[in-house]
């Protein structure tokens, strides 16, 4: 995970980013250049009936 926490409350996923923050180094600028990535992640958990469950995040914003 980059600057990106999770974690499991109940029947819940809960996922907390740093919205001050963005990723370093040069995959941080998109493709196009109009966006800087904030936060980076895939997050695995077993909901209540054993099923695994993926959630990927990507966190953007505009690049000024």
């Amino acid at each position: 995970m980059v600057n990106a926490e999770s974690y499991r409350d109940g029947n819940k996923l809960v996922i907390i980013v740093n919205l001050d923050r963005e990723l370093e180094g040069s995959s941080r600028i998109s493709k196009s250049g109009k966006s800087i990535m904030v936060a980076k992640t895939t997050i695995r958990h077993e909901n209540s009936l054993g099923e695994r469950v993926t959630v990927a995040v990507n966190a953007y914003k505009k690049n000024e």
